[in-house]
């Protein structure tokens, strides 16, 4: 409870923190003024990406969940994406995510084996199609941002490495199950030791009998090969839609022309570098790499106030319409008739 309440309190000072250094920017004058020109119908455009980004997500998980003969509706499925992106937002490495999502996969009636099953199916193939996207941009528009970002190809190996990291923590779960079970027990041998847990053999039944479930589960997803590529496809357009929105800011404050794909390009870099600052919506960090990446694009005289835009719509509206959906869909999510 402390450690959530740690969460929440960073989230709001670094808000607090943001809005200052826009508002304070270049005065109160200016931030009107800037808030008075912004042509607001781009701004809609942006949130309207990220809401497809979420109907993508609920689209990937019914793939998922069919390939497991688990079929529910596209509605209940997006409460699902919703309780998951609220619970990212407010833990560090988003981890809260899955575990709240298992749970109301639970209470549709899925077993949380195959629920456990599906949501790392599905976050391997996300970091997968996060480090291919982000690859093809710096292929493909690498030179723009060498020019321009100081110790930029640093920045990217780094970031890649890190998400290639994740990548094979994931693989170990789905390919290795003796490894994965070690690697559980050493953790939990780590955390009893500094008294973390109090109880870790009784933790050790549960996970175990999760894991078998999982892996039961696994086992026929992992021979799906075409929902595979169906799920690495609708990832594809999922972070487009997820890319594309600081292009709309831009065309809403500065209009003029503007490549897309350059913009495609540095929200990926901003995307993948930033994913693993270790604090909940990778607070600090994210502001700190888009000030980086955006300041290509935009003048400075309003890039807190770009980034401002940027974070409310692609960060703090998982907030508020991730955890009204958490609050309301309390006992709400029942299993459907097949």
């Amino acid at each position: 409870m402390k450690r959530r309440l740690l969460n929440i309190f960073i989230v709001i000072a670094s808000s607090v923190i943001l809005v200052v250094l826009a508002f304070s920017a270049n005065g109160l004058d200016e931030m009107l003024n800037f808030i008075k020109n912004i042509n607001y119908s781009w701004i809609v455009a942006g949130f309207f990406c990220i809401f497809l980004y979420w109907c993508t997500d609920a689209l990937v998980i019914q793939t998922v969940m069919a390939a497991l003969y688990e079929r529910r509706t596209f509605t209940n499925l997006l409460k699902v994406t919703l309780i998951g992106q609220f619970f990212n937002s407010i833990t560090p490495f988003a981890t809260g995510g899955p575990p709240a999502q298992v749970f109301a996969m639970q209470k549709m009636g899925i077993s949380g084996g195959h629920a456990a099953s599906a949501l790392i199916i599905k976050s391997v193939s996300y970091q997968m199609t996060v480090f291919i996207y982000t690859l093809m941009s710096y292929i493909f528009k690498g030179n723009l941002f060498v020019q321009k970002i100081n110790n930029f190809s640093a920045l990217f190996f780094a970031g890649s490495l890190a998400n290639l990291m994740m990548i094979l923590f994931y693989g170990l779960f789905i390919y290795k199950r003796s490894a994965a079970e070690k690697l559980i027990s050493l953790c939990l041998k780590i955390v009893s030791r500094i008294k973390i847990v109090s109880s870790p053999d009784k933790i050790k039944r549960k996970l175990d009998i999760e894991l078998e479930r999982f892996s039961d589960g696994a086992a026929v997803l992992r021979n799906k090969f075409d929902m595979l590529i169906r799920v690495f496809t609708l990832q594809l357009v999922q972070l487009t839609f997820l890319y594309a929105v600081p292009y709309f800011i831009k065309l809403a404050v500065e209009p003029g022309y503007i490549n897309i794909g350059d913009m495609i390009a540095a929200q990926s870099f901003v995307t993948m570098i930033s994913s693993f600052v270790p604090l909940p919506g990778s607070i600090g960090g994210a502001e700190g790499i888009s000030y980086v990446f955006f300041g290509v694009f935009f003048s400075k005289n309003i890039l807190f106030h770009v980034i401002l835009i940027w974070r409310l719509i692609t960060y703090y509206s998982n907030i508020v319409i991730g955890g009204v959906v958490s609050v309301t869909a309390s006992g709400k999510l029942v299993k459907p008739a097949h």
